[in-house]
């Protein structure tokens, strides 16, 4: 956790992803890592046996230029068993039979893409929401709610200025699944 913490101070205005560990799964318990990653990264250790769930937060405006993998292996070497690209979203680090993810690294896509990617992270309204315009960005700052704050506010190489990409407030399990089901069951007026 100290070589995190280290690491994040390291980066504070680098282009990169903000990247949040937790004890519970879908980004529920307590906080026990923080990563500043910038982009393209070196190999970075996770917290295992700590952390079971990771939640990775874009954080400025050229993150569409990279993709955040997760890997099986503390090397990076190893089977992908995450990966995002220009979205918010939370992988849990056991997911798969015994597949465990173990490290992270950001690297570079081939060609910048306007679509953004993911697979083995969930990303749905519970990380991500539409813009209200072109000049915003939704951040969020628990799961279903967002901050919504000024694109224009940015560093000179593109990171993004507001507390909410630095923040994010974690729930129980059970709260976050009455939360999924409120946003599923439309409001009558």
């Amino acid at each position: 956790m100290f070589h995190s913490l280290i690491f994040s101070a390291l980066f504070a205005t680098t282009l990169g992803y903000r990247l949040f560990e937790y004890s519970g799964e879908r980004c529920t318990g307590s906080q026990v890592g923080l990563l500043r990653l910038a982009g393209p990264s070196a190999c970075n250790k996770l917290n295992e046996g700590v952390a079971t769930s990771l939640l990775v937060k874009i954080d400025n405006v050229h993150d569409d230029q990279y993709s955040v993998n997760v890997y099986d292996t503390d090397d990076c070497t190893g089977s992908i068993v995450g990966t995002i690209q220009n979205m918010n979203g939370c992988l849990n680090l056991y997911a798969f039979s015994n597949v465990v993810g173990k490290s992270v690294q950001v690297v570079p896509v081939p060609q910048k893409r306007d679509a953004t990617e993911s697979e083995g992270f969930e990303t749905d309204y519970l990380y991500n929401l539409p813009p209200p315009d072109d000049e915003h960005l939704k951040v969020p700052i628990a799961h279903g709610l967002f901050r919504t704050v000024e694109k224009s506010n940015r560093t000179d190489d593109g990171a993004y200025v507001n507390e909410a990409f630095g923040m994010f407030l974690s729930a129980e399990p059970e709260h976050v699944s009455n939360i999924q089901s409120l946003w599923a069951i439309p409001i009558e007026e």
